[in-house]
């Protein structure tokens, strides 16, 4: 057992150097976390000692002796003091940040953002943003002024936009914008290049077509048509055609639907999530790392701790996959680290510009 950790160490190493080695420049890490228990989210290694990062990204995941000899003086140790450290925690369903489009919305969205920052989530979905929302969040992240990643679920009048440019991130990657809420017990809203009501069918094709993701809402007759639909547009899609759509859900769904929705690869959400981790934890990390990582299209760069993605942590008192009852409700976040950035507690000085 000792030589597969020697060797799995090894690799671990071979691999940051490579990563390191195409960009240049020191090696070693500019900032290592230790001493504290490590979650990392991925199966293989699940848990370690230690991991090292170089500004944005993971270069080291593994023991702690293998890291002594890899820093620096200048390398920054953070002591966990025996705290916990996840992969970024994901919130798939925060509210909208801000009411309407204002002078204030910036400060609203910012005031919002760091809340969440606040409670550990280094990444949050925020649904049924209004469109123009979307540039006062980039102007907020180019100004070192968002905390953490966001992920805009747009309304409805952010579709047709959508379905013509496709999705955009932004220079840095915190703010991305490729999905849209669909309410299926309301009217569609006309297209303003067109004059014209879209129908269903055209709305599914032109999001499998342009990449867009659809958040659905709605029950009963509504979902059943939109089903039927659905199932027609994705035998049609092309064979790129990536979907990741999800039904937002308030209560229990039947055996039946649930099946449907497996079928057609959509995902159902919980209509509520709690702002605080401990409470939407349940008794999988799976939950609030690498599943919705993977809902928004993004299992590559966060969702675990692993090399050469993002350094996205979220540091807790204790360990939320061992406490029960009110010892769960008393594990509290102690930091968000977002990019490889300290997210919360706010620093003075304003958050750096987040690179990919």
């Amino acid at each position: 057992m000792k030589r597969l950790s020697i060797i799995a160490n090894c690799f671990s190493m071979f691999a940051a150097l490579a990563l390191l080695g195409a960009c240049g420049g020191d090696k070693r890490p500019d900032t290592v976390y230790i001493s504290g228990t490590i979650y990392t989210g991925n199966p293989e290694q699940p848990v370690v000692e230690a991991v090292g990062t170089i500004k944005s990204r993971i270069v080291y995941v593994g023991d702690a002796d293998g890291i002594v000899g890899g820093t620096r003086p200048t390398t920054k140790l953070v002591d966990l003091s025996g705290k916990t450290m996840y992969p970024g925690f994901i919130n798939t369903n925060a509210h909208s940040l801000v009411d309407g489009v204002d002078d204030e919305a910036g400060t609203q969205i910012e005031a919002s953002v760091i809340e969440y920052a606040k409670q550990g989530w280094t990444t949050i979905h925020a649904h049924n943003v209004n469109p123009e929302n979307v540039r006062i969040m980039e102007d907020l992240a180019m100004q070192g002024n968002l905390p953490t990643r966001v992920y805009n679920v747009l309304n409805e009048a952010g579709f047709e936009s959508l379905s013509i440019y496709g999705p955009g991130v932004s220079p840095g990657g915190l703010v991305e914008t490729r999905s849209v809420l669909l309410d299926l017990t309301k009217p569609l809203t006309k297209f303003a290049s067109t004059e014209e009501v879209p129908t269903i069918e055209s709305v599914l094709e032109a999001a499998l077509k342009n990449h867009v993701q659809l958040v659905i809402q709605g029950e009963g007759d509504e979902l059943d048509t939109f089903l039927n639909k659905a199932e027609i547009a994705m035998k049609d899609a092309l064979p790129d055609a990536d979907p990741r759509w999800a039904l937002l859900r308030d209560g229990e769904l039947s055996a039946e639907l649930k099946g449907r929705l497996l079928a057609l690869g959509i995902q159902e959400r919980s209509g509520s999530q709690p702002i605080q981790p401990a409470a939407a934890l349940l008794d999988k990390l799976e939950q609030l790392t690498t599943l919705p990582a993977y809902i928004g299209f993004r299992e590559d760069q966060i969702g675990s701790i692993e090399v050469g993605k993002m350094a996205d942590f979220t540091i807790m008192s204790g360990d939320l996959l061992l406490a029960e009852g009110e010892d769960l409700q008393a594990v509290k976040p102690v930091m968000t680290i977002v990019g490889g950035a300290q997210a919360w507690p706010r620093p003075e000085k304003k958050l750096p510009v987040f690179g990919q």
